[in-house]
């Protein structure tokens, strides 16, 4: 799952979960690759030096060291009336921008 976010206020690629089968979980080349499209995404949004981070909970590929602050987290967008997970939280919410949580995450870039 994947969301543009404001990051500390600042706009964000935020990388809330990472799902991998077992058997490629901890593969650094699927690490790489995975990061390498994120770049790419943010490239092709026309931001291609935007910040991308990810949540810190449960990673299932090895990561980087987590920053040692906690940053606030605002997804963008609305999911209208309906409920979306988010890993970080450890919990259901519906998205409309306004919402804000706090967390520690890995900075991919």
């Amino acid at each position: 799952m994947c969301f543009i976010a404001l990051i500390d206020g600042k706009p964000a690629l935020y990388l809330d979960n990472i799902e991998i089968l077992p058997k490629y979980q901890y593969n650094d080349e699927i690490r790489d690759a995975i990061f390498k499209y994120t770049h790419q995404l943010c490239k092709e949004l026309g931001k291609e030096n935007m910040p991308i981070y990810a949540n810190t909970r449960s990673p299932k590929i090895n990561m980087p060291q987590p920053d040692r602050n906690t940053h606030q987290i605002q997804l963008m967008g609305s999911t209208g009336d309906d409920l979306i997970y988010i890993d970080a939280n450890m919990e259901s919410m519906k998205i409309d921008g306004d919402d804000w949580f706090y967390r520690p995450l890995y900075k991919i870039l």
